[in-house]
């Protein structure tokens, strides 16, 4: 699957450096994923995945994970590290969210615009809604705050600067969704599960 029209056009290769604005947030320096800290917490990690697979009805969508070890590095939105998407390609998680966002944004433009062509008066307007409250929304909703990753015990946290970094994993889960899932389940997941939710919510 291509993914070159979700990455900012500044981007030219899958290996650019990028430094999230939530690591700089939190720790003013950026770190890297050791391999000793994945496996201390593998049976953690993995647990985490199951919970992300079953809340946000994955199966129902035929969506799939082929590597749960590039995966769970999605969940360290502090720090960077490689995804190996196949044997001779790799991506940065900062690039995977990168695409994430890309992709969420363009997703919602065509499931603003797909509202407003169904309806005469259009009760939402889900295109100038910001990422923080649909993520925030979708976090609450699926009982998936704390899937995140910290470099720091959560008491030394602020819940909001907790919340902006579950945000900052969502969207790199996004985004490896994007890259390793196509076709009509990827689209249906994300409209049904991700923007009709948050429309029905809204206007209740």
């Amino acid at each position: 699957m291509s993914f070159s029209r979700y990455l900012p056009h500044h981007v030219h290769t899958p290996l650019t450096r990028y430094q999230d604005p939530m690591k700089i947030l939190v720790e003013g320096r950026e770190t890297f994923l050791t391999k000793q800290l994945l496996r201390r917490n593998q049976r953690s990690d993995l647990q985490r995945l199951q919970r992300i697979r079953t809340n946000l009805s994955w199966t129902k969508f035929s969506l799939f994970i082929p590597n749960e070890s590039a995966f769970i590095k999605c969940l360290y939105p502090q720090k960077t590290s490689s995804i190996m998407l196949d044997d001779h390609v790799s991506i940065t998680t900062s690039n995977v969210y990168k695409i994430g966002l890309n992709f969420l944004n363009f997703k919602r433009l065509e499931f603003d615009s797909k509202l407003k062509k169904d309806f005469i008066d259009s009760f939402s307007n889900l295109k100038s809604t910001s990422n923080d409250k649909l993520l925030k929304f979708i976090l609450k909703k699926y009982r998936l705050v704390g899937i995140a990753r910290l470099n720091m015990p959560n008491d030394r946290i602020p819940e909001r600067i907790r919340l902006k970094l579950d945000q900052a994993a969502m969207i790199t889960i996004i985004g490896y969704l994007s890259l390793v899932n196509n076709g009509k389940g990827l689209d249906q997941w994300v409209k049904s599960q991700v923007f009709k939710p948050f429309t029905q919510h809204k206007f209740l």
